[in-house]
């Protein structure tokens, strides 16, 4: 709608994982950190980035304009996470991706906000079924739900979307944008980060910085 806010990007920073050993977001990946290579695809296609933190990671040196918010809802997990980045949106839609995501395709990304219309949620589905809501866009309209559901108990995020109206996007729509699949690559263990920095010459040869 004409005079709306651009949307808003959220980004999940969860702060130290045991099994990677270390902080996600602060890990080099071809000689960049995580949350740099993130907030770069996000922040050309919105108006505003929010960085949900944990109280572990402040001071993630992150340039100027990007916001920096504790989660609101600690302990509760990437639910907890989008709801306290969808409490400081002003926009109508928010783009949430995790902190831990080094190849992020921007085409992609603009794929799932142009067919946000009319939805309370797009997301990512595998051929599994698996469904990827960490990478997805979510109406501010649906924040209550949202946050009804985790009051109620609820942690897991693609359980929420199965109850809203949500916009699944199939592999067939993915792979023309992201045909190596790389975009939902995410670092869980010290051998993924080894893994990403093996690939990270051939896809940062690729793609725009």
């Amino acid at each position: 709608m004409p005079g709306e806010p651009p949307p808003t990007a959220i980004v999940l920073c969860g702060g130290r994982s045991r099994r990677f050993g270390g902080e996600k977001a602060l890990a080099l990946v071809g000689g960049r950190r995580v949350i740099d290579r993130v907030v770069g695809a996000v922040a050309p296609l919105t108006g505003r980035v929010i960085v949900v933190t944990t109280a572990g990671i402040a001071g993630l040196g992150l340039p100027a304009g990007v916001e920096v918010v504790a989660d609101g809802f600690p302990g509760t997990g990437p639910l907890g996470g989008i709801c306290t980045g969808l409490r400081h949106t002003a926009s109508g839609l928010a783009l949430v991706v995790g902190g831990d995501l080094p190849f992020l395709a921007p085409g992609l990304l603009r794929l799932l906000l142009d067919l946000a219309g009319g939805h309370d949620a797009v997301a990512p589905r595998r051929a599994d079924g698996y469904v990827q809501p960490l990478h997805a866009v979510y109406a501010r309209a649906c924040s209550p739900r949202l946050e009804e559901q985790l009051n109620g108990g609820e942690r897991a995020v693609w359980r929420v979307l199965a109850g809203l109206r949500t916009r699944y996007v199939e592999p067939g729509e993915c792979l023309p944008l992201d045909p190596e699949g790389l975009s939902f690559f995410n670092l869980n263990t010290p051998e993924d980060l080894e893994r990403a920095n093996r690939i990270a010459a051939g896809v940062d040869a690729r793609r725009p910085g």
